[in-house]
């Protein structure tokens, strides 16, 4: 399938798709774990860049079009600067700059294919979070960092300065 053939498909529906390499994937609804994890980056990524002043576009569930056969509707996103105006209209067919993805229902293979696509196009860092096992994994174009409950999650090369503890990533849980 193309992105226009994926752009036709009803999207008023509740029903999450991606495009992974020509074809189309519904991904599971989340579910409570996987939405008050969800959550907790959302809150850690919004109070860190309103504390910085930073010029910077938080999205969650947002669609991004990499190429012809590939559409990737991260959790979590952020795209630095100004090269998304809220106010477009159409296609978002940049990368953004930091994906986060909350790992609970993906096979290996589409989430290796989905990264690597993404960093191939212009994604500085990839952030995966495994709930169940406590663990998160950040990849970038020079290679992946695993990160256990009692480390600290730095992302300096897509927001300076920002550090999170990986255990308030599994708040209330």
């Amino acid at each position: 399938m193309t992105v226009d053939e994926f752009a036709a498909l009803p999207d008023d529906d509740g029903v999450k798709r991606e495009l992974i390499d020509g074809h189309v994937f519904e991904m599971a609804s989340g579910g409570p774990v996987h939405e008050t994890v969800k959550g907790n980056v959302i809150i850690e990524l919004a109070f860190w860049i309103k504390s910085q002043s930073l010029k910077a576009r938080l999205q969650g569930e947002t669609r991004y079009h990499l190429s012809e056969i590939d559409v990737f509707q991260p959790d979590v996103s952020v795209v630095v600067g100004s090269t998304l105006d809220p106010k477009s209209r159409g296609k978002i067919t940049i990368a953004p700059d930091l994906v986060v993805e909350v790992v609970s229902s993906e096979s290996a293979k589409d989430l290796f294919h989905k990264i690597k696509t993404l960093l191939r196009a212009g994604t500085r860092a990839a952030v995966l979070i495994y709930p169940f096992d406590r663990a998160v994994s950040i990849h970038r174009l020079g290679g992946s960092q695993d990160l256990q409950e009692s480390d600290t999650l730095r992302l300096d090369d897509v927001l300076p300065g920002f550090a999170v503890p990986v255990s308030k990533l599994f708040e209330d849980l």
